[in-house]
């Protein structure tokens, strides 16, 4: 019983995690195989078997002999099994799933706010002029909400926030300026060693 319900606990929750990471959303499946997913496996999965071998020893006199030495023993045998393959494999798998999951480009930000709906029919000058404010306001909110990413800006955005971005961007053409007026030095310099000759 006790394997069942850390099975139900563990595996169950990150087979619904691995649907998520296939339908694209990161977050949940990073957290829960990282953190509940390998420190929930690693120290539970072997208290089951364990109590089989407790069953073993003091209920079953320590003979498989008994009824249900043979399942007693199956239970053993798979548990302890099942502990060591799955531990292994978060040991081996884990840190490199979530640092593939990191690696990932951020999805497209779409506003969620509704569209403003169109007016049907003649439409007077107020009409117009607060259709196309409640036009701006949206635009407004959907900025804050989907900061737009910088032309010019190679950075990528996966897990910076919209003033972590721009500041990044920011320090990113800072560089570039000064790069710039380096190699325009250098240039200048070049230019004067090929006249002399």
């Amino acid at each position: 019983m006790f394997s069942f319900i850390t099975y139900l606990l563990f595996s169950v929750v990150e087979l619904i995690a691995w649907i998520f990471y296939l339908a694209g959303e990161y977050d949940f499946p990073k957290f829960y195989f990282s953190i509940i997913g390998y420190w929930g496996t690693l120290p539970t999965y072997w208290i089951g078997p364990l109590f089989a071998i407790i069953h073993l020893a003091e209920t079953l006199v320590g003979s498989a002999q008994n009824f249900p030495g043979s399942w007693t023993l199956f239970l053993m045998i798979m548990g302890l099994t099942l502990w060591i393959v799955h531990g292994l494999l978060h040991i081996f798998f884990v840190d490199a799933f979530v640092a593939y999951i990191e690696a990932q480009d951020a999805p497209p930000c779409v506003c969620d706010l509704p569209e403003v709906a169109e007016f049907s029919g003649k439409a007077g000058d107020d009409q117009k002029a607060a259709y196309e404010e409640a036009e701006k306001d949206r635009s407004r909110l959907c900025l804050i909400q989907c900061p737009m990413l910088l032309k010019d800006c190679p950075i990528s955005r996966n897990g910076l926030t919209g003033d972590e971005y721009l500041a990044a961007c920011k320090e990113l053409r800072k560089l570039g300026e000064e790069m710039s007026e380096e190699d325009e030095g250098r240039l200048a310099v070049d230019q004067d060693y090929e006249d002399e000759d």
